[in-house]
């Protein structure tokens, strides 16, 4: 998770240490509930698939280069061999805009901090 603060350039990232009513400490850094201009949420599966994608992209159009030298005796030969390298390609830059989601922070939307404590059974029969 990373956090952005308003009137600083600074993202703040990393988990959640300490909560209170009105601040908590993310990566160490104190931030108040009013401060915050944004939320920032990190996907990891989108961005490991695009990722992956790219590589498995790069490796292919290298065999196939390779393979169309040695065969064809050209590296472009005009068929559609590129087809393949191409799709993985394509694969990863369809996941990009999914790899992180912001969530602007306005009137219309706004932090709160909910307590999700246990409460002990003695407490909930008095």
């Amino acid at each position: 998770m990373a956090v952005k603060v308003v009137n600083d350039k600074t993202t703040y990232k990393g988990f959640i240490d300490i909560i209170s009513d009105s601040s908590f400490y993310i990566g160490g850094n104190l931030v108040i509930l009013d401060s915050i201009r944004a939320i920032v949420k990190y996907n990891r599966v989108p961005k490991s698939i695009s990722k992956q994608a790219f590589l498995v992209a790069g490796i292919t159009t290298l065999i196939v280069g390779l393979n169309n030298a040695l065969t064809k005796g050209g590296v472009f030969p005009g068929d559609d061999s590129y087809f393949v390298p191409a799709v993985f390609a394509s694969i990863g830059v369809i996941l990009m805009p999914f790899w992180k989601k912001t969530y602007r922070l306005n009137d219309k939307r706004f932090v709160k901090i909910i307590d999700i404590s246990p409460s002990l059974p003695m407490d909930a029969g008095s």
